[in-house]
Order: C-alpha cells, then sequence, then structure tokens
C-alpha cells in the first residue's frame, strides 16, 4: 500500500512496525504474514493512516478478501475520521459497487468479489476528481463537489405567536451562524431551543446506551430580531420565538 504524487512516493506502509502509526476504530486488526488484517464481521471497521490535507495523488494497494459475505471497503479523500467517504467494492452482498460519500454521485457497477484472491486497487486524485480502479479496470470516475454544511427552513406559526426554525448542521464541525427574522416586527427573547446531535455522526442509541443520542434544551439570546449561534457538528436544532 503506497501514495504517490508526480512519481513521487508520499507514503508507504511500513506493517514490520505492527499497527503502529495507525488509527483503528473497531474491529480485530492485526499484522499476519506481512498484511494487515481483520476477522470482526461488525459494521463501521476502519483502519486509517496518512495525511488528511494530500491532495492529487495516486493511492496503490493490494486487498484479498478470506472470508465473509462481502468485499472491500477503501477509504479515501478523509478529512474527518468517523465521516463515510469511500470505494464499496462488493457490497450489498457481494454484487456491486459503489462510491459512498457526501457530493458524490456516481453509478454503481455490477461486481463480485473472489474469496482467497489478491486484487490491486488505484485511485487517483486530481483536485475534486477522482478515478477508481480494479485490476487496472476503470470502475468509477467522478467527481466530490462537496456539500453544503448548513440547512435552514422557518415556519411562522400564527396561533402559537411563533417562529419555528429548523437547522441541520451535517458537518462535524461546529458552524457560526446569523440569522434575521426579516419580517418580524418585534421577537421576544431568549429564544427556546431543542438540540440533538451527537460527539460521532455514527452515534446512536441501544438498549446499552439509550440516551447515547438525546435532545438537549438551550436558550438563545437574541438582538432585536437577529440571533447569532454556533450550531454543533452532526446536529438537528429547533428554535422557537415569540414574534408579533
Amino acid at each position: 500500500m503506497k501514495v504517490t504524487r508526480d512519481g513521487k512516493t508520499v507514503f508507504a506502509a511500513d506493517l514490520t512496525k505492527g499497527t503502529g502509526g495507525w488509527r483503528l476504530f473497531d474491529g480485530d486488526w492485526k499484522v499476519q504474514d506481512g498484511a494487515l488484517r481483520q476477522n470482526s464481521l461488525n459494521t463501521n471497521i476502519r483502519a486509517l493512516v496518512g495525511d488528511k490535507t494530500w491532495t492529487d495523488y495516486t493511492y496503490t494497494l493490494k486487498a484479498r478478501k478470506i472470508s465473509g459475505q462481502e468485499g472491500f471497503i477503501i477509504p479515501f479523500l478523509i478529512t474527518v475520521d468517523d465521516s463515510k467517504c469511500w470505494w464499496n467494492i462488493g457490497g450489498w452482498g457481494n454484487t456491486r459497487s459503489a462510491i459512498e460519500m457526501d457530493g458524490v454521485t456516481a453509478k454503481e457497477q455490477d461486481c463480485r468479489i473472489e474469496t482467497g484472491r489478491w486484487y490491486d486497487i488505484r485511485i487517483e486524485v486530481s483536485g475534486s476528481s477522482f478515478k477508481c480502479f480494479l485490476d487496472d479496470k476503470l470502475i468509477h470516475e467522478a467527481k466530490h463537489t462537496g456539500v453544503k454544511s448548513l440547512h435552514a427552513s422557518a415556519t411562522r406559526d400564527a396561533a402559537c405567536g411563533e417562529v419555528i426554525l429548523k437547522v441541520v448542521n451535517a458537518s462535524a464541525d461546529a458552524q457560526p451562524a446569523e440569522i434575521k427574522l426579516n419580517g418580524i416586527a418585534q421577537a421576544t427573547s431568549p429564544a427556546q431551543v431543542m438540540v440533538l446531535t451527537s460527539e460521532h455522526a455514527t452515534d446512536e442509541n441501544t438498549l446499552d446506551s439509550p440516551k447515547k443520542v438525546v435532545p438537549v434544551a438551550q436558550t438563545i439570546s437574541l438582538t432585536g430580531t437577529t440571533l447569532s449561534h454556533s450550531f454543533p457538528g452532526n446536529s438537528l436544532t429547533v428554535i422557537r420565538v415569540q414574534v408579533k
């Protein structure tokens, strides 16, 4: 496994040092017979290494399926460790290949990964464009256009005398914003706020941890009919403002 740019090696995996320097997420990762291997069947298993600031590079590796129902997940263009940003080869019951990341639309391809066979995988990144090759065959060619971080909607409930704002921050980082209630003569401060968020985008409630992701009540002060707020990463915020 290595990363090159302009014919020069930027990174080459040195597994003689074991998993030192790798960021391992779940799974049973270990170095065996000169290869990085994991045997867990859990989901969201990843092993990451390298620099998130790399651009314009060629990423190559060899991968082999030893057992299991599907093929490989190959992360790339990672900016946040727990983001869903990868090439899924032999997914969906070992039937398809697809790019899974926000801001990318790439046609799925039929694909099946054989057990015990080594595959050559190559990803060429140039700016926001990339190409994905399996055994030197071009499988996907797409562009990462990115995705807007903040999305909002506003509703006026005349019966309750409220403006209800719903703001989603789809990025992992907090996003500051100023919201102006145009057309409103007067607003009562503070506004009532309900925030749903969690440390990681992959967090979910379970029977053992039923309150890992729960709404939290807050308030936000207004200046006239304007409110300024920093919306947490991976969050849904509902703001209720009493207005006239």
